[in-house]
């Protein structure tokens, strides 16, 4: 019998491995732009409610008044409408106011005052 020989070979040597990579950072998606508030509406002004007191040559009265422009108006007629008749024989004009609860007609002013609320 034929004695087999024993060799050595060398093995191949085994293939490295490339290092493992480092996982690229992911990138993350642009920051979506936020969507502007609405704007903010103002909130409607407050209503001024004034009344305005009168003592008249024809009596008391209250006179309610909500927008401003009429009640300036009254105020300016309040105001221009003279304290007493003045002793002639002609009498003062007549003068009308007119407010939320009604108009009122006087020919003097003898006092009045403004309330509001």
């Amino acid at each position: 019998m034929a004695t087999k020989k024993k060799t050595t070979k060398a093995k191949p040597a085994a293939k490295k491995k490339a290092a493992p990579k480092k996982a690229a950072a992911k990138k993350s998606p642009a920051p979506k732009a936020k969507a502007a508030p609405a704007p903010k509406v103002a909130p409607a002004p407050k209503r001024k409610y004034r009344t305005m007191t009168l003592l008249t040559n024809a009596g008391q009265m209250d006179v309610r008044f909500v927008d401003d422009g009429t009640f300036e108006t009254a105020l300016n007629v309040v105001k221009g409408a003279p304290e007493s008749g003045g002793g002639s024989r002609t009498p003062p004009p007549l003068r009308t106011i007119t407010g939320n609860n009604g108009s009122f007609s006087f020919r003097t002013v003898n006092k009045y005052s403004v309330y509001e609320h």
